[in-house]
């Protein structure tokens, strides 16, 4: 069983423009073509007519199981909504057509003037993806799929960010499979998120004509390939999926049921890895909790007799002042007294002197008389 994952951006219109395709040249009888010269080596001539590219409607129809827009279903089915509520796919083209009509871009002139112009009715706003898992591992093991798909949406999840905005599963064709679907609020044109228009861009950089040269085009081949490399490293290896088929890897029948069954042990033996990293992480945490809560507990009372010193010490700072107020009060009490006692005294002798000098003076008229 190999990975399927594929990824696409859509327009509200589709675009009908078709490059003519070269053929070679066939020799006429008896002669042949000259191929030193290139442009004499090939003729140009319109592909054989076929299907345009689907809309960003068609796609959203598509994916909601619309009727009259599956046609490759023979059973359609209700999609299960995984990343988001069934409201935000059915709100996808409503929000698309809003920044149609709304969103501008600016545009220099010729002449240095800047104007803001509409969107082109063929700029990309909607990037969709799909990825698969094989039909016979969803059946023999529902619990591998569910990890499966489960790895898939953090993938993209992480991948997109808030751009992200559905994830739908369809379980109704030949492999049960999840399309994802991401819109670009901020900037519109959803090629800014595409990796393989972002490589194509850079290396048409310096002149925008060049967007489809070969150098430009490689870029794109190049970056899609590391999508796919990403997306196995993340999702498909550790689910037991090789990364190419067996045509692609050009291998026999018995080599690719080897591959197949190298594949699920190597799944197995990760997902024996996983939980055993589960298991020590989770020892690890409840350590640290314990760790935690008893570091926490004697913090807890290193502030509470924080809280106990700092109550004894105002208490103290307290009894220091009433100390002090009570100390003058007797000093001033004390004062009082002896001033008391001194005006007592001094009245006492003022009165002694007096009542010495009225004797005395009634001795010496005594006297006197006598």
């Amino acid at each position: 069983m190999y990975q399927f994952f594929h990824i696409e951006s859509y327009a509200l219109k589709s675009s009908n423009n078709k490059a003519p395709h070269r053929y070679k040249k066939e020799a006429p009888e008896g002669g042949s073509v000259d191929s030193s010269d290139r442009s004499n080596r090939y003729i140009s001539k319109s592909k054989p007519s076929r299907e345009s590219k689907l809309n960003a409607s068609e796609v959203m129809a598509e994916a909601l199981r619309l009727e009259g827009n599956c046609p490759h279903v023979l059973n359609p089915l209700e999609p299960n909504f995984i990343y988001g509520s069934k409201d935000d796919a059915v709100n996808i083209m409503p929000t698309l057509n809003r920044m149609m009509d709304e969103f501008k871009t600016p545009l220099t002139m010729k002449n240095g003037n800047v104007v803001q112009r509409k969107l082109r009715e063929d700029t990309h706003l909607l990037l969709a993806g799909v990825a698969s898992y094989p039909r016979e591992e969803y059946e023999n093991n529902p619990d591998a799929y569910i990890k499966w798909r489960t790895d898939a949406v953090d993938y993209l999840k992480n991948k997109y960010s808030s751009k992200l905005v559905s994830i739908v599963e369809h379980l109704d064709e030949e492999h049960p499979h999840i399309h994802f679907y991401c819109i670009d609020l901020e900037n519109a044109n959803i090629k800014l998120s595409h990796d393989g228009y972002i490589a194509q861009a850079e290396a048409a950089r310096t002149d925008p004509k060049k967007r489809m040269t070969k150098e430009a085009t490689d870029a794109y081949k190049e970056a899609m390939i590391k999508v796919q490399d990403d997306y196995f490293k993340h999702v498909g290896f550790v689910n037991g999926l090789s990364r190419l088929g067996p045509k692609r890897q050009r291998l026999s029948r018995d080599e690719w049921k080897a591959v197949k069954k190298a594949n699920k042990i190597t799944s197995e033996l990760q997902r024996d890895v996983d939980n055993v990293a589960a298991d020590i992480l989770e020892n690890a945490n409840v350590k640290a909790r314990n760790t935690i809560n008893e570091a926490r507990d004697k913090l807890d009372k290193a502030n509470a007799i924080e809280v106990e010193n700092n109550r004894l010490t105002q208490r103290l700072i307290a009894d220091d002042k009433n100390f002090s107020e009570n100390r003058r009060a007797i000093q001033d009490m004390l004062l009082k007294q002896k001033n008391k006692q001194k005006e007592d005294y001094d009245f006492h002798v003022l009165t002694l002197k007096a009542e010495f000098k009225k004797q005395l003076e009634a001795a010496i008229k005594e006297k006197k008389n006598y």
